[in-house]
């Protein structure tokens, strides 16, 4: 009865010169012995006498010449045990047997057996994070799994938090990666780590999208933070940004262009050429984007205002029909008139969410998509 980790494999057919010189191909040794332990019915066959027959047949011993292809036999029966959902005593002992036929040292079998042993410790993980690690079947669950996979108590602990871990760090980047994080989500991020036994901390890489998330969130869900300005404000109306900023709008301008016609140049004597052929000059006019004011730019809870030098427009938030975000400005669209083009150095993210929570609060159908990817267009 074949060993169920294993399948015989051809061997490899000798070339012209071996055949001559009566040599074996090496690479055939390794393939008799994994056809042999894919015949024998119990890896406790594979004894000194096998690995004897092969080194009269090829010249070498396969254990000392190839030590790293008997780990590889060893890892595909591993894998093959490990890949199921439950992982049986019977399964643990075969592959201790395997490991003594082949000679293997201890120590590089079980560098194995952790590398394999994550997928069975998952099951234990999501558990855990439902009922807690402060309970007696956790306990029960690690020992039987270290018993399964040959680990003391300290590997198996080990395994288990870098599984855990794994599984933090992908919940810690899916949160990273949306656009608002409310104090609930990040709360519940903690609860599954506490109960998963594992101090957690944002990493580096996942901060900045956590910063920028708490603050997405803040600025449009928490109280809102008063600016000091200097212009008049109406009565309970306050400034809730500000940037200085520049006022764009497109003028049509005039600009020439040249298309040419077949044309030919014929020489007249050295260094002297004639061209001949169709030259035509045609004005066109286009929609140029130019500068028009500098000034100071609000958001305040009742409307959007200009305090330029040269002109102060003040826009209510019922006016505006819909913006459109920019990395370096915001173009608005409002019931009547041009759209108003504005530049500002202020941070565009916080201007955009600010825009967005006074327009739903005015009772603006104004999507969200505006916060649902990354404002990378400009001006």
């Amino acid at each position: 009865m074949p060993s169920p980790p294993f399948e015989q494999v051809a061997l490899a057919s000798r070339g012209i010169l071996l055949r001559l010189l009566g040599r074996e191909l090496s690479v055939n040794a390794c393939r008799e012995l994994k056809n042999a332990l894919a015949t024998a019915k119990y890896f406790s066959e594979i004894d000194a006498s096998v690995f004897e027959r092969l080194r009269r047949k090829y010249g070498f011993d396969v254990r000392k010449q190839y030590p790293n292809l008997l780990l590889l036999l060893y890892e595909e029966a591993a894998r093959y045990y490990l890949s199921r959902a439950q992982v049986s005593e019977a399964d643990a002992d075969s592959l201790l047997t395997l490991e003594q036929a082949l000679g293997i040292a201890p120590d590089k079998t079980k560098e194995v057996r952790i590398g394999l042993s994550e997928r069975a410790f998952f099951p234990l993980v999501l558990n855990t994070a439902v009922s807690g690690r402060d309970t007696p079947s956790f306990e029960l669950s690690l020992a039987k799994l270290a018993s399964v996979f040959a680990l003391t108590h300290l590997e198996a602990l080990k395994v288990y938090e870098s599984v855990a871990r794994n599984m933090l760090g992908a919940d810690e980047r899916a949160l990273g990666d949306q656009p608002t994080i409310s104090p609930d989500k990040e709360a519940a991020l903690l609860k599954k780590a506490h109960d998963l036994g594992i101090e957690w901390k944002a990493d580096s890489s996942s901060e900045t999208g956590f910063v920028r998330g708490r603050r997405n969130w803040d600025l449009l869900n928490a109280e809102l933070v008063p600016v000091a300005v200097s212009i008049a404000l109406t009565k309970a109306e306050q400034c809730i940004w500000s940037s200085s900023a520049e006022r764009y709008e497109n003028r049509k301008e005039r600009v020439m262009t040249t298309y040419t016609g077949v044309t030919s140049r014929v020489k007249v004597m050295r260094g002297v050429y004639f061209r001949q052929g169709a030259v035509k000059t045609t004005p066109i006019t286009k929609d140029v984007l130019r500068e028009v004011d500098r000034g100071q730019f609000y958001l305040t809870t009742k409307r959007v205002i200009f305090a330029g030098k040269d002109q102060t427009i003040s826009l209510k938030w019922e006016n505006i029909l819909e913006f459109y975000p920019h990395v370096d400005g915001v173009e608005i669209r409002r019931s009547s008139g041009k759209n108003l083009i504005f530049a500002y150095s202020g941070d565009h993210e916080d201007c955009a969410l600010l825009m967005f929570r006074m327009m739903q609060a005015n009772g603006s159908s104004t999507s969200s998509a505006i916060f649902q990817k990354k404002i990378t267009n400009k001006i």
